[in-house]
């Protein structure tokens, strides 16, 4: 049976379905970090220089030094002092050990005290809180084959990755990220509206670009639809165009000249006037983004509310990292009998591959909705039947309590820590 242990609300685990498709896990592999590296604050530098044979210099003091993973062992006078790092390029970030903040040094061609920490308490450093004048600071999207992904960034330092929590730091034109513990740091290039992330656990450049309220899919009454997209193009009809945004004016740029609306948004709602005419469109949640922990919406597909099609997939394939799981139990469109307090067994295969625990399983009802959908992060428990190779748990009423179906459908997927996952599944309940 699947208990408290093992049955936990993950709300923001299935996020990393998505957020993968740019940022996929981090994997630590030993770096060569020999050379010279230099940190400077308010006037004051930290020389840090490693040598390929594992002796170095912090300022002028001998140490020696052992890189382990993503660990970095500076030892100096006997004493130990273990620092996490991310290498991004010419920056190395080091954090923890004796430091109360991420550090970043720069790759180049004094003090006594023991430690990057002690030295840099000594001189007295201002406090870096660039995030609300670094220009980073707002909502930005990128498009994916999954969909669009939003990264919020808020001036406080918080913020959120298609939205899974986490804080952020900016300096030096590095971007760091914290995320459930796990430090990434990213080259930025900022241009404009635009927003360039390198390196870090990214396989290949994103570019994100600024947000705005108005990005979407936007229907009228009519059945008029208007889709604005955050690469500046925009389709009116099924017709692509361009897109300018001036002061409550959306300028729509054709082969044959411009034509300017008069927009105001009030809530899910857009007013457009046009040549003195007012007309209301409604948004449909065509930014594709997903939000929480649910599956994307399957009522934004046309028909799909009232379908019980078993092979309705509201959740497509993305396969990553060698970890391919197959759905087992319940099979396509299999009804479980969950009636007086019966239990049934939900069961995945990686069919020998290896897929790194914790898994994430989600349920929801039909639409497929955030608000209609449960999800649970699965740890690697033998006597409970979860390891690498796949894994089993056992579900009654209870656990599907609150979720609704339209047309007696619901539907299930399991990922793998690292986004990867099959098709989801249709399933139908007997309570």
């Amino acid at each position: 049976m699947m208990n408290d242990r093992n049955l936990m609300n993950a709300k923001t685990c299935i996020v990393l379905l998505f957020a993968c498709a740019f940022f996929p896990a981090l994997v630590i592999q030993t770096a060569d970090l020999s050379g010279t590296w230099e940190w400077s604050g308010e006037g004051y530098t930290i020389t840090l220089t490693m040598n390929p044979d594992g002796t170095g210099k912090l300022d002028e003091a001998n140490i020696t030094y052992s890189v382990q993973g993503d660990r970095l062992i500076v030892n100096e006078e006997g004493d130990n002092i273990n620092y996490r790092f991310q290498l991004a390029g010419d920056k190395l970030t080091l954090s923890e050990g004796d430091l109360d903040q991420p550090t970043v040094f720069t790759r180049k061609g004094s003090s006594s005290r023991k430690g990057i920490g002690a030295r840099k308490a000594t001189k007295e450093e201002v406090e870096i809180t660039p995030q609300a004048d670094a220009g980073i600071a707002g909502n930005w999207t990128i498009q994916t084959q999954k969909g669009m992904i939003a990264l919020d960034l808020n001036a406080d330092g918080s913020g959120s990755l298609a939205g899974t929590p986490f804080t952020w730091r900016y300096e030096q034109k590095i971007l760091m990220l914290s995320i459930s513990g796990q430090s990434i740091m990213y080259n930025v290039a900022l241009s404009g509206d635009q927003l360039t992330l390198s390196g870090g656990d990214l396989q290949q450049p994103a570019t994100f670009q600024r947000k705005s309220g108005l990005i979407g899919t936007w229907r009228s009454q009519a059945s008029e639809t208007i889709q604005l997209n955050p690469d500046g193009s925009i389709l009116i009809q099924d017709v692509p165009y361009r897109y300018e945004l001036q002061v409550n004016t959306i300028r729509v740029i054709g082969p044959k000249g411009t034509v300017d609306f008069q927009y105001e948004l009030r809530g899910d709602s857009m007013m457009v006037t046009v040549a003195g005419q007012t007309q209301e469109y409604r948004r449909q949640g065509g930014s594709g983004a997903p939000q929480g922990t649910g599956m994307p919406s399957s009522s934004n597909t046309p028909g799909s509310s009232s379908n019980s099609n078993c092979n309705l997939v509201v959740l497509a394939a993305n396969i990553t990292g060698g970890c391919q799981i197959r759905l087992v139990t319940p099979a396509l469109c299999e009804e479980i009998d969950l009636t007086g307090g019966q239990s049934y067994e939900f069961a995945w295969t990686t069919d020998g591959t290896n897929c790194e625990p914790p898994y994430t399983l989600v349920i929801s009802g039909n639409p497929a909705t955030e608000m209609n959908s449960r999800s649970w992060q699965l740890s690697t428990d033998i006597e409970q039947g979860i390891t690498s190779r796949g894994g089993l748990v056992y579900l009654t009423a209870s656990h599907l309590s609150g979720l609704t179906t339209d047309n007696g459908i619901y539907h299930w997927v399991v990922s793998g820590y690292y986004g990867s996952h099959p098709d989801s599944r249709t399933f139908r309940v007997k309570m």
